[in-house]
Formats: C-alpha cells, sequence, structure tokens
C-alpha cells in the first residue's frame, strides 16, 4: 500500500493531535473549512489495498452514529448494481489509493456536500484495557508525500494490512482514517487518523465516531445517485496515469 500524504492545497492544514492512553486521533483541515452541519455521502471503505464492499457492515453502524441514522455506502451499492463502475473504482484504487482525481469523477453522484470515504490497515490488540480519557493536544505541520494523486491515500499500518475479505479482527494494531471531499470545492478539506491499540474494533470505531461528531455537529447521511452522468472511461484512465 501507498502512504498517506495530503494533497497541496490542504498544506496550511490546522493540525490536532488529541492521545487517550495508547489512542492518538490526528485532524487536518483547509483554513476554510467550517464545522458546521454538512450532508455527508458515505463512499465506503478502502482496505487492504482496494475498495472493500463488506467492511462497512462491521464499520456502518459505529460510524453512522456521528451522522444522525443508519448510513450507505455508495459503493457496496454500485457493487452489486453496476459492475463495470464498480471494477473501474476498484481498479484504481488498486493502483493508486483512492486520491482526488478518482473522487472528482465520482461526485457528481453525491446527493451531499461532502463525500466521505474510510480507510482502515491493521488489527485491534486484544487483552488490554482502554487508555483513560486524557486531552493531551499538540500541533505541528501536517504530513505530505509525493504521491502522484492528490488527496489521501492508504495510511501504512505499523504491523501491515489486514487479510483480504476477512473480518477486522484481533490482532496488534489498528489505523482508521477518515478522509472529507468537499463536492463544490472538488478537493479533500479534511481528515481524522486514528492510531488504535485498545480492545475491539467497535471501541475503535466509537472513538473516531465520537470525534466526528465533534468536528461535524449536527451532520447528517446523504446518499448517491448512480444514475448521474459518471465517465467510466475517464475512470479507468486514471491507472494509466
Amino acid at each position: 500500500m501507498q502512504g498517506s500524504p495530503l494533497l497541496p492545497a490542504l498544506l496550511g492544514l490546522g493540525l490536532l493531535t488529541a492521545c487517550a492512553g495508547s489512542t492518538q486521533i490526528t485532524t487536518r483541515y483547509a483554513p476554510d473549512f467550517a464545522h458546521t452541519p454538512h450532508t455527508v455521502s458515505v463512499l465506503g471503505v478502502f482496505k487492504d489495498g482496494r475498495m472493500n464492499a463488506d467492511a462497512w457492515a462491521q464499520l456502518g453502524p459505529g460510524l453512522s452514529a456521528s451522522l444522525g441514522g443508519r448510513c450507505q455506502a455508495g459503493y457496496d451499492a454500485l457493487a452489486s448494481t453496476n459492475q463495470g463502475l464498480s471494477a473501474a473504482i476498484d481498479d484504481v484504487a488498486r493502483a493508486n489509493g483512492v486520491g482526488d482525481d478518482l473522487l472528482e469523477r465520482l461526485a457528481p453522484a453525491a446527493t451531499g456536500d461532502l463525500v466521505l470515504l474510510v480507510t482502515v490497515a491493521g488489527q485491534v490488540a486484544t487483552g488490554t484495557e482502554p487508555g483513560p480519557d486524557t486531552s493531551l493536544v499538540a500541533g505541528g505541520p501536517p504530513v505530505t508525500g509525493g504521491n502522484k494523486y492528490r488527496g489521501m491515500s492508504v495510511p501504512r499500518g505499523p504491523t501491515g494490512s489486514l487479510n483480504k475479505n476477512r473480518p477486522i479482527t484481533d490482532g496488534t494494531a489498528f489505523e482508521i482514517a477518515l478522509t472529507l471531499y468537499s463536492v463544490s470545492q472538488r478537493r479533500s478539506v479534511g481528515s481524522l487518523q486514528m492510531l488504535y491499540n485498545g480492545p475491539s474494533v467497535d471501541d475503535a470505531v466509537a472513538r473516531i465516531s465520537a470525534r466526528m461528531r465533534e468536528e461535524l455537529p449536527g451532520s447528517t447521511c446523504s446518499t448517491w445517485n448512480w444514475s448521474a452522468p459518471i465517465d467510466e472511461h475517464a475512470i479507468r484512465e486514471l491507472v494509466e496515469r
């Protein structure tokens, strides 16, 4: 898997890192990002170097809680109704990660003002207790990288990625990243990234979901309209870049 650079437009993002015992959450936002209610179209989960149509069933209920209901993942629905387009998306994701170039081509189908991409890597440790709720906050420059795609790609898990098509299970370490893409601005505008060494996936999801509720107060789920004009050929051309 590739690293997790943020697009050049996010170089000026503010960065906050909150540590709760063995849990660390880092947030990055564009300077003009409004922490006000948004409508959010969930694209899906990037796992094991590709889009995964099964992982949302495990992660979705917890993450949806911060968005006022049970959100549906757009890619998951697409995988069962339009195999050509979903395969094109997955081909690009496997070759390059999910960056702004791909999200820009999918954005016409999003009915929300933000698109949410979930990325997971690593595994959850067993036999550990949740860390105390501390509020250590530190600032620093955002990390950037040289990925040819703008936007955030895949965070590297310290213990490698999960096995393809298996549930997110107990192990040694877990990372989850939430990327926010603005449909109107045609660029990524924020991210929440968590490094977790607690006892369960559900606990990890609950923690980052609670943080997302704070960052996007009053926000709600939105849907996808896959009858919107999406250029499958233009998406496939991204693989060749």
